[in-house]
């Protein structure tokens, strides 16, 4: 017999389910790592340059490789320092702190050549 007292049941049975996931858990890449690697990069190579950009986009803005690759020149609001991205990349407007304004400056000047 289920009792049920107040929309609720009396038994919270819920508690002592536990799920077990059989895939592996992801963890993020931690500051040391990204320095590590932004490090071995040489920026006077504009697909050094592209690739370091995208590295810090995804991991301080948390922005996917597929988002990053949709972006365009038109998305980036150098005045106010924010990413605003439309509805085709991703609806959102996120912050940039000045030195992801910086880099992306160099990368659309670098890119104009």
């Amino acid at each position: 017999m289920v009792v049920v007292y107040n929309g609720w049941f009396v038994n919270k049975f819920w508690r002592s389910i536990n799920i077990k996931v059989d895939m592996e858990i992801k963890e993020g890449a931690t500051d040391k790592e990204v320095n590590l690697l932004l490090s071995v990069l040489d920026y006077t190579k504009f697909i050094d340059l592209l690739n370091a950009v995208a590295n810090l986009l995804m991991y301080r803005c948390g922005l996917r490789i597929g988002t990053i690759s949709r972006m365009r020149e038109q998305h980036v609001d150098f005045v106010n320092q924010s990413l605003q991205l439309d509805g085709e990349v991703m609806k959102k407007t996120l912050p940039i702190d000045d030195q992801m304004t910086y880099l992306l400056e160099v990368m659309v000047k670098q890119n104009d050549c």
